[in-house]
């Protein structure tokens, strides 16, 4: 059977680019992570990489699959992530980012309310760009996105909802737990 760890093997290579750069972001040893890209080739019955002297290249079935692959692994971490809020939405971890314009005015007035009410909450702070923050959220590096109602064209993959009388607009996922809270 496939598992997680050999399709987070396969992303890391993709995206770094070469065994030895993956292997020391993976923390684990380049015959380690050989083998297993090895026995997931085995599995799937078909080379992933064409190996020479120069290094490795992606095979086409590897660039047509690494899409899944990348589904997976955000599917399951979006079930673990699920969990943990179910568990308790007054611990954990919340990741919010915050439109450059409008931070210090949703900040300073509910960010003292909310510590208040939930201590053990880790919140995680951070500001950018509409594109950047889009990019974020959909990547799934954010739970929730607060920025003005006009500062995201494309709205694709999120679910918008307004919260003040003002133009602003908090962004998640459709899917995420904390959607329509």
């Amino acid at each position: 059977m496939i598992s997680t760890k050999q399709l987070s093997h396969l992303k890391a290579v993709l995206d770094y680019g070469t065994i030895h750069a993956a292997s020391q972001a993976l923390h684990i040893t380049q015959p380690a992570l050989t083998r297993s890209l090895a026995n997931l080739e085995s599995q799937l019955g078909t080379p992933l990489f064409l190996r020479s002297k120069s290094g490795m290249t992606p095979t086409e079935f590897c660039l047509q699959i690494r899409h899944r692959a990348e589904t997976v692994l955000s599917t399951l971490s979006d079930l673990k992530r699920e969990a943990e809020i179910q568990q308790s939405v007054a611990t954990g971890e919340l990741r919010l980012a915050f439109g450059q314009a409008i931070k210090s005015s949703v900040l300073r007035r509910t960010l003292s309310k909310m510590l208040l009410e939930a201590p053990d909450v880790s919140l995680t702070i951070s500001e950018g760009t509409p594109e950047e923050l889009h990019r974020r959220l959909v990547n799934r590096q954010v739970d929730m996105l607060f920025m003005g109602a006009e500062s995201i064209q494309d709205t694709t993959g999120i679910r918008q909802e307004l919260i003040t009388s003002l133009p602003l607009r908090a962004f998640a996922r459709p899917d995420h737990p904390l959607s329509g809270e």
